[in-house]
């Protein structure tokens, strides 16, 4: 229940903030172990405590408080902003694993269909290359295949 402060070094920044995340803590910090700042990433892992880096001189700071208490506050404009195929691909993967679960019998081709026809449309009228087919729809495709079948 605490959170971990931790000195960067070899270990990469997601091993450190999943091994403070495994360890029980709810956030971690790490701290350059060099003059200034640095850019860590997650690198595409996921972990379910909030994490930031800080500053040679910020981490020094908070390990002369060691032991006191302390708050990790992630405000909105702390995350980052991406788009594109590589941040669609694990929504829409989620969204047709949670609709098949319903529907084990329809096949993959069927439950794409169906996907892509319970979108939202966000650009040109169809298909297009900014939007694909648009935003997926959990119950929108849920109810589709309820009540037209699978793939209509």
């Amino acid at each position: 229940g605490k959170v971990c402060l931790i000195r960067r070094g070899a270990i990469a920044f997601a091993d450190k903030v999943l091994n403070c995340q495994y360890s029980g803590g709810v956030g971690a910090v790490i701290y350059n172990n060099e003059a200034g700042g640095f850019s860590g990433t997650l690198a595409g892992t996921s972990t379910s405590i909030p994490s930031a880096g800080v500053t040679d001189t910020e981490g020094a700071s908070l390990l002369a408080r060691l032991g006191q208490k302390a708050a990790l506050l992630v405000a909105a404009s702390n995350y980052e902003y991406f788009e594109g195929t590589s941040m669609a691909t694990p929504h829409v993967s989620g969204v047709a694993a949670l609709v098949w679960s319903h529907y084990p019998s329809c096949t993959a081709e069927q439950m794409r269909r169906s996907l892509g026809r319970s979108a939202q449309d966000l650009g040109k009228t169809g298909r297009d290359d900014l939007y694909g087919y648009g935003l997926v729809q959990a119950k929108v495709a849920y109810e589709r295949i309820r009540t037209r079948g699978c793939g209509n």
